[in-house]
């Protein structure tokens, strides 16, 4: 008895590691082929997209789409936080639809949410480009420094030594007037 259930037991034990074995390569395989999705799939995909973008269920003028993705609202109340005051009013307003007026809501997760009650909605614009990082770095340099970035960018000694610290300042400020040219 004792013998055949050890014999059982290795026969089990080895079809589990033979099947694992080709779980275990399928989900590898899969893992970094990746997921490629039929033809059908991804027209289903787009075509459910498009729908949110052109589907309001609430009605209250923010199209579904802009509600789960961009204001985090909801696509199903006309008022998400039920305030009386509708999303699309509150948007407009500059204030913040999902906490109703006159409570504190600002949260400590930054990822939360885009608004807040005392800052009005604004677009996400890029900073604008600090005066330092306009500045053409080539104009601060001083003729013993070009002359050892030349001279890393392969430059040769004996052509640097050919070149004149005015006819180098003249090539520099050439350099800058086409870069600033071509922008």
């Amino acid at each position: 008895m004792r013998k055949t259930a050890g014999v059982l037991l290795i026969v089990l034990s080895l079809t589990g590691l033979f099947f694992g074995y080709f779980y275990v390569r399928r989900n590898i395989n899969l893992a970094t082929v990746g997921y490629k999705p039929n033809k059908n799939q991804n027209q289903e995909l787009e075509d459910s997209v498009f729908a949110l973008k052109s589907k309001d269920t609430d009605k209250d003028g923010i199209s579904d789409y802009d509600e789960i993705y961009l204001y985090n609202t909801s696509p199903y109340l006309e008022d998400t936080d039920s305030d009386g005051i509708s999303d699309k009013e509150e948007i407009s307003a500059g204030e913040n639809p999902n906490c109703p007026k006159g409570e504190n809501c600002l949260q400590q997760n930054p990822l939360s949410s885009p608004f807040s009650e005392t800052q009005p909605i604004k677009p996400n614009l890029p900073p604008a480009p600090s005066e330092e990082l306009t500045k053409n770095p080539l104009e601060n340099l001083s003729m013993e420094n070009l002359r050892e970035i030349l001279k890393n960018a392969g430059v040769t000694e004996e052509t640097l030594g050919k070149i004149s610290d005015d006819e180098l300042q003249k090539m520099v400020e050439e350099t800058i007037k086409n870069m600033q040219s071509s922008q």
